[in-house]
């Protein structure tokens, strides 16, 4: 279905996003709520998963969106992004 395609690609997203912020040495709260926000999103993509993990497993996964959200608005525009050259 289309919303379990968007699911998978949000989580995908949020992979990639974990592995950038690594990079740019973000604190490990936020690379560990990012990745499991991301990891939680690909579990509920997958068909089967609403037979096994209930929404109420998979929300506090999720909450790891809002430790990012927190980290950018507060601390992201007074931290230095790392130079790459």
């Amino acid at each position: 279905s289309w919303w379990g395609a968007s699911l998978l690609v949000f989580g995908l997203h949020l992979i990639v996003l974990t592995a950038a912020l690594r990079l740019n040495r973000a604190p490990l709260f936020v690379l560990g709520g990012t990745a499991a926000a991301g990891a939680a999103y690909l579990l509920d993509a997958l068909p089967d998963t609403a037979r096994v993990l209930d929404a109420q497993v998979l929300l506090p996964f999720m909450f790891g969106e809002l430790l990012l959200l927190a980290w950018l608005l507060l601390v992201g525009p007074r931290g230095r992004v790392r130079d790459t050259a």
